[in-house]
């Protein structure tokens, strides 16, 4: 009997000091949860903002892309008019050593006229228009040439920086919890 007076006394001092240290397991449990929801929305703030800045990269990379292929058909069309122009000083390149052929076997002097009158017209437009064409082309090449590179190197940077973002954001990514 003594024993069971005794845990009847006991009994409630055990009971109240459970019910005395619930509520503050309780508080430590919303601050803790309240500590996790704070840390989520900077986390998410964080990676919107970084999602955000990746979209904008990729917009940015897609529109250097796009300047470049222009860039790369420009040089291929001044690539094309310098050919053609080339091909045409090789042209009468030809006509000029028929020419001088001709006169070399002319065998009466207005034959050897014509033949210099003839070599005097091809070299004078060759000097005038060919010439100055094929450099005008040439420094055109040279400028497409240069463009591009600046535009490649435009567009290696962007990715570059979306590499970046792209190992920044591995990095905080939280390890999968197994």
């Amino acid at each position: 009997m003594p024993q069971k007076l005794f845990c009847l006394l006991i009994l409630p001092l055990l009971a109240g000091s459970a019910f005395a240290q619930t509520p503050s397991s309780d508080s430590e449990t919303l601050r803790l949860l309240l500590e996790e929801v704070r840390q989520l929305r900077q986390e998410l703030k964080t990676t919107t903002a970084a999602v955000e800045r990746a979209h904008i990269l990729i917009y940015r990379v897609q529109f250097q892309e796009a300047a470049v292929a222009r860039n790369v058909q420009r040089l291929d069309d001044a690539r094309s008019k310098l050919a053609q122009t080339q091909s045409r000083r090789a042209d009468l390149s030809v006509q000029v050593k028929r020419a001088e052929d001709k006169r070399a076997g002319a065998s009466n002097a207005v034959e050897q006229k014509q033949s210099d009158d003839e070599l005097t017209r091809i070299k004078a437009y060759i000097d005038t228009v060919v010439l100055p064409d094929e450099q005008q082309r040439q420094t055109a090449v040279t400028d497409c040439e240069q463009q591009l590179r600046l535009e490649q190197d435009k567009l290696t940077e962007l990715q570059n920086q979306l590499d970046q973002l792209d190992t920044a954001l591995k990095n905080t990514s939280p390890t999968p919890v197994k």
